[in-house]
């Protein structure tokens, strides 16, 4: 199982690709820069929680899938 952080980063990423996302697309809904969205895929930082709860709701997966799932095996 891979380390939270990096299981996060990854499921970020396939996520907002999965929906045909740029990063600039998903930050702009999220209301944040997109270097601050970036960091968050790239496994350089931690989104505090209260963002952590508004990107679980923006892709529609609890903050237990998106943290600790490997989102890639599960049905969306």
């Amino acid at each position: 199982m891979e380390k939270p952080k990096a299981q996060f980063a990854d499921n970020l990423r396939f996520l907002r690709i999965k929906k045909g996302m740029s990063q600039q697309n998903v930050s702009d809904e999220l209301k944040i820069k997109r270097a601050r969205y970036s960091k968050y895929e790239e496994g350089a930082s931690e989104p505090p929680f209260f963002l952590l709860i508004e990107i679980s709701r923006f892709y529609g997966l609890s903050v237990d899938a998106l943290l600790m799932k490997d989102v890639r095996k599960i049905a969306l």
